[in-house]
């Protein structure tokens, strides 16, 4: 008798691990900050990583043909917001990203929105809005 008292527990405490675990705000953030840091410190191996699959060849292959390990230069970022989509299986994070591209030395700056989605127990870069990553547009 006094085994079946921890059953209700032992089922909450599995729910709860099977509750949107990655899929929280904090993981997003995470994943933002991931990306964002890696394309600032031109790791650009690592912020494939973050991309969803079927953009990763792209993403790497537009790196290479545009230079961007000299040409590209991410001044700063700040990460503003992150928001989850209501199914929990989308989100956007807000970033003020500042970059400039050689032989220009203008910075430029902009506010860019980064849809992410929620795939394989990760989140994913899907598309970003601006920025000097035109293959995610």
């Amino acid at each position: 008798m006094r085994s079946l008292c921890w059953i209700p527990l032992l089922i909450l405490v599995g729910c709860a691990g099977h509750s949107s675990g990655g899929q929280s705000p904090e993981a997003l953030k995470t994943a933002a900050e991931h990306f964002f840091h890696d394309v600032r410190w031109k790791d650009y191996t690592g912020a494939t990583s973050v991309i969803v699959a079927e953009k990763q060849d792209a993403f790497a292959k537009a790196r290479r043909v545009g230079h961007d390990s000299r040409e590209l230069e991410i001044t700063d970022y700040d990460l503003e917001s992150i928001k989850i989509a209501p199914d929990a299986l989308s989100g956007q994070a807000v970033v003020n990203l500042s970059w400039m591209r050689l032989p220009s030395v203008t910075v430029k700056n902009a506010e860019i929105g980064t849809d992410f989605v929620y795939r394989n127990g990760q989140w994913r870069v899907l598309r970003m809005d601006g920025g000097p990553f035109p293959d995610l547009l």
